[in-house]
């Protein structure tokens, strides 16, 4: 009996009409991470894992939304391709960044694995570059820091130049969700002045600059030697082009 009323529960509370990707699309509009519980039959197994999931979800707080997609409904065929589904075991759990990147893939899980797959803004934000082979431009300031205008010309100026594949995200070094990632790139949240942490795509730090930073600084130290490993896939196209010159 119990069984049959959880899986009541469970199709209560899953919409049923193949709409995993719209999930995914309202959950990155609001900026929550998504966390996609995914099975192709409700039994004995699913349902203990099940209890397993509620209950890490519930230690994402706000953070997360999440939903539990039938992967055995044609409808959900994009879900389906779109994660390469079909040769995995099931259930499987997968955690989605609003960014769209994949921070946690399990067959199984704990209640602690899910809830450590919910990255920072900016920790989010490095695996994406990485994953897209650009580097990355952490710009660290807020209202309380001097000089953020002058921070920020030298980085536009190096990222609107065609030769760079780069991105550029703004961090709060009072958010107390970045302090671990921000310290351990050597970043010092109390300083007074704005910060630049200038990433290759495996997250090597190129370099970290207070203040007022000129865009011939960045390419300068770009092309240092200690700055040219970019992973195991060789260097990024970035570095590429400039050695053209």
């Amino acid at each position: 009996m119990k069984f049959w009323m959880s899986l009541l529960a469970i199709m209560c509370a899953t919409r049923l009409f193949g709409d995993g990707l719209q999930l995914i699309k309202e959950a990155a509009k609001e900026e929550k991470y998504l966390i996609m519980f995914l099975y192709d039959v409700y039994d004995e197994k699913t349902a203990q894992q099940l209890k397993v999931f509620d209950n890490g979800v519930k230690k994402t707080g706000t953070a997360a939304q999440s939903a539990k997609i039938d992967i055995s409904n044609l409808a959900e065929r994009g879900v389906v391709q779109r994660f390469s589904l079909n040769t995995l075991p099931m259930p499987f759990v997968v955690v989605l960044a609003p960014n769209g990147i994949i921070t946690g893939a399990f067959a199984t899980f704990t209640e602690e694995k899910l809830a450590a797959a919910i990255f920072s803004h900016a920790k989010a934000a490095c695996l994406k570059a990485s994953q897209e082979r650009k580097l990355l431009l952490l710009c660290i300031q807020n209202k309380e820091t001097f000089l953020n205008k002058e921070s920020l010309l030298g980085i536009t100026e190096f990222k609107e130049d065609p030769r760079f594949s780069a991105e550029i995200v703004m961090v709060d070094p009072a958010d107390v969700k970045e302090k671990d990632f921000l310290e351990k790139l050597g970043v010092n949240i109390h300083a007074k002045e704005a910060q630049i942490a200038f990433l290759t795509p495996i997250n090597k730090i190129i370099g970290l600059y207070s203040g007022a930073i000129k865009k011939d600084q960045l390419v300068h130290d770009l092309q240092k030697p200690s700055s040219c490993y970019c992973g195991p896939e060789g260097r990024c196209q970035s570095c590429l082009n400039l050695e053209k010159e």
